[in-house]
Formats: structure tokens, sequence, C-alpha cells
């Protein structure tokens, strides 16, 4: 029969061989799951990386800038009336499209206003109307325009005593 003392001993070896086994697997569990770990970074470090647009689920990224007074930057080379006071403008940007509005007004009647535009766009090479009002006595006279292949829409409009001017570049 042991003795206590023995026992403690007997135990104690016992002890340090299961402490031993299962630091061993402990080693095993920790580097599998280090392992995995540093898979899965490289996985979400890949795969959010890559450009919006590759992403199905994902729309590209939009932004309206808006000024009153004052031209957006970057809005197109396009005649504007003599003497007519810019409203606002407006530049809206989806993903790499981007499109243009600006309105001016005057107190100059519409049709001379529209004389005005169609002597311009007859002068100088390059524009192209596509549309034409179909009468001019209406209060709303919409040109379809265009000019190094960008679309643009002319309104002249007349509201009380004032023509509202409206060039809109849509987004290309």
């Amino acid at each position: 029969m042991l003795d206590a003392g023995q026992m403690v001993r007997y135990s104690g070896i016992r002890y340090k061989k299961m402490k031993n086994t299962r630091g061993s697997n402990q080693k095993i569990i920790w580097l599998v799951l280090l392992s995995f770990l540093a898979i899965l970074s490289i996985y979400f470090l890949i795969f959010y990386s890559k450009a919006p647009a590759q992403h199905g689920n994902q729309k590209p990224q939009q932004r309206f800038d808006k000024l009153q007074g004052h031209l957006v930057s970057g809005f197109p080379d396009f005649p504007i009336y003599p003497g007519a006071s810019i409203i606002g403008s407006y530049k809206k940007i989806d993903g790499e499209r981007i499109g243009f509005e600006a309105t001016w007004e005057t107190e100059i009647s519409q049709n001379e206003v529209a004389a005005w535009y169609l002597n311009e766009f007859n002068k100088y090479i390059g524009w192209t109307i596509h549309e034409l009002p179909d009468t001019f006595n209406s209060d709303e006279l919409v040109f379809r325009i265009e000019k190094n292949n960008q679309k643009s829409t002319l309104t002249i409009e007349r509201e009380d005593d004032i023509t509202e001017i409206t060039v809109e570049f849509p987004l290309d």
C-alpha cells in the first residue's frame, strides 16, 4: 500500500504527464486557430480592397454639388444670353458619369432669347440642333442640341415678366 507522500508524488508525475499531453494539444489547437484567423484575414483584405464596381451589391458613389448665384466648376462651354443673371447650377456625379444643369433669368422676352440662341447655334461650328419647339407660342420652349457628342437640353420659359433659361447636360 502507498503512503500519502508517495500518492502525491505519483499523482504529481501523472499530473505532469497529463499536463504535457494537454500542453501539446493546446499548442496544436492554437496553431490551427491562428492559421484559420490568418487565412480569414487575408480573404477579407483581398475581398474588401477591390473597387466598389467589382462588388455586385454596391452602387457607384453619387455626389451632388449645388451653387446658388454661380456656375459649378467644370460646367461645359455653353453660350450664355448677354445680361442674363445666373440663379444657380449643379453638378451630379454618379460613378464615372457627370451631369450639369444651370439656370439664368432675364427680363428680355422669351422669343428674343430663343432667336438669339438659334443664331448662336448657327453661327458657331459644332452645334447641332436635334429638336426645335413645336411652336414658339408656348410658355416653354425646349431645344435638344449637341456639340462634340455631348447632348444637352435648353429650356426657355416665361413666367410673369421673367424669362428663365435652363441648360441641362444629362449624366454622360
